[in-house]
């Protein structure tokens, strides 16, 4: 049970954090916070990362609904069993984030993305990308070092 509030918590985090920017900050708007590192700038993105597939938002609301599904299989599966506490736990926030994108994605066939961190080929990313990112390397981390 404690995943699945995770899971919400996260999606609502998300979708509470856009909601503010959208109301907020006008889009291509860009908010230095730590000057010339970390900014809000607003902006919608019908693609991927990078707005990679941004001529096809159907294709990308698909494939991320489909991959989606099927890593909640697998989460399903695995709450399950015992153990694997870290793997669990990066999963929910894979979902979590992933839930929220999608949420955006059904309804506007966009997303929108408001952190930038001032780096060279830095994209600009949102609180959900953040915690797929994170718990991402959860995952890959606990996947590599658990016993079998």
């Amino acid at each position: 049970m404690r995943y699945i509030i995770f899971i919400v918590s996260i999606s609502i985090l998300d979708l509470f954090s856009k909601y503010v920017i959208k109301n907020k900050v006008s889009v291509n708007t860009k908010i230095e916070i730590l000057k010339d590192k970390l900014y809000i700038w607003h902006i919608k993105n019908k693609g991927t990362a990078y707005s990679k597939f941004e001529k096809y938002p159907d294709f990308v609301f698909i494939s991320s609904g489909m991959l989606l599904s099927t890593i909640t299989v697998y989460f399903i599966k695995l709450l399950k069993k015992e153990g694997q506490t870290f793997l669990k736990t990066g999963m929910a926030m894979i979902i979590g984030g992933a839930i929220g994108n999608i949420i955006e994605r059904g309804t506007k066939r966009e997303v929108t993305d408001f952190i930038y961190i001032k780096t060279k080929n830095a994209p600009i990313f949102n609180i959900a990308d953040v915690f797929i990112f994170i718990g991402s390397g959860i995952s890959m981390l606990s996947s590599i070092f658990s016993k079998k």
